[in-house]
């Protein structure tokens, strides 16, 4: 981004795209679904610095949630010990193998 525009509040799509570091086919794409907050005058996006960046802190914050919630989503086993390292399947061959005295 050009010094000039380094503390300027609207941004076009390159500005855009270089702030993020992604090229102007996705800028464009999540502004056409509604999915990045911008207005669009005659044929051109433009986007505004501020909202853009509570945009993005709210998108992370969000992504991190769910991240740290299917980390810490565990597995209940029969005997109601929950693990967070076994997969459904683990469990339901460890549960086989308790049945039969293997383990």
């Amino acid at each position: 981004m050009s010094e000039l525009n380094a503390n300027n509040e609207v941004m076009n799509v390159d500005e855009v795209s270089e702030l993020l570091h992604t090229n102007t086919q996705i800028i464009y794409e999540l502004s056409n679904t509604g999915s990045m907050p911008a207005t669009q005058v005659g044929r051109k996006w433009i986007y505004m610095r501020s909202v853009l960046m509570t945009w993005l802190e709210e998108r992370m914050h969000k992504d991190m949630a769910k991240i740290k919630q299917k980390k810490t989503k565990g597995y209940k086993a029969k005997n109601g010990i929950q693990s967070a390292t076994l997969s459904p399947a683990a469990l339901q061959k460890l549960d086989a193998k308790k049945q039969l005295n293997v383990v």
